[in-house]
Order: C-alpha cells, then sequence, then structure tokens
C-alpha cells in the first residue's frame, strides 16, 4: 500500500492483480482496476510529477501508468501506458 502526498488516499496492489484506491477518510472506495495486471500486482507509487497518475508493476512482467483523474472501474479508460516485459517475471525477479 502507498499513501498518496496531497489526498486522503491510500492505493493497495492485490494477488488477483487488481488495483484499489481508496479514501481512508472517507473510507469508502475511490475506484477499483481489476484485472489491472494478468497476475498478481506486486507494486505501486504514486508519481512524483503528477500526483494523479498511479504506477504499477505486476508479477506478470509490466510496468502501467494510470491516470486517476478518470475515477472510474473501467480498467482501459484510466489506462495511460503498459510497458509489456518491463521485468521478469515473478521468481526470476521482481520490480
Amino acid at each position: 500500500m502507498v499513501s498518496h502526498p496531497s489526498a486522503n488516499w491510500v492505493a493497495g496492489a492485490h494477488e488477483d492483480g487488481s488495483i484499489s484506491v481508496t479514501d481512508f477518510q472517507a473510507m469508502k472506495s475511490v475506484s477499483s482496476f481489476q484485472n489491472a495486471h494478468a497476475s498478481g500486482a506486486s507494486c505501486l507509487a504514486f508519481s512524483p510529477l503528477n500526483t494523479m497518475q498511479l504506477i504499477t508493476g505486476g508479477h506478470d512482467g509490466t510496468i502501467n501508468t494510470w491516470d486517476l483523474r478518470k475515477l472510474s472501474n473501467e480498467t482501459e479508460s484510466a489506462l495511460i501506458c503498459s510497458v509489456g516485459n518491463a521485468h521478469l517475471p515473478k521468481y526470476n525477479e521482481a520490480v
């Protein structure tokens, strides 16, 4: 999990490959990206250049960048960039 630098949000990476963003003060889901990664999501960070972007890495070897201004549960609409084979899959090398 990682907390947003200025909003009351926390983002979580999950073993099922999904990513969730929760408003911890309101105790409600802001967004959830199902199938964000083909296998477990292993790490995430808010971009230091644009805090409305979330960068995630998965066991599938991809690194994705998400636009959090497009807060919906539609994974494809929020995906800005995806780099496949950015690293070796799980058990060979993690992000």
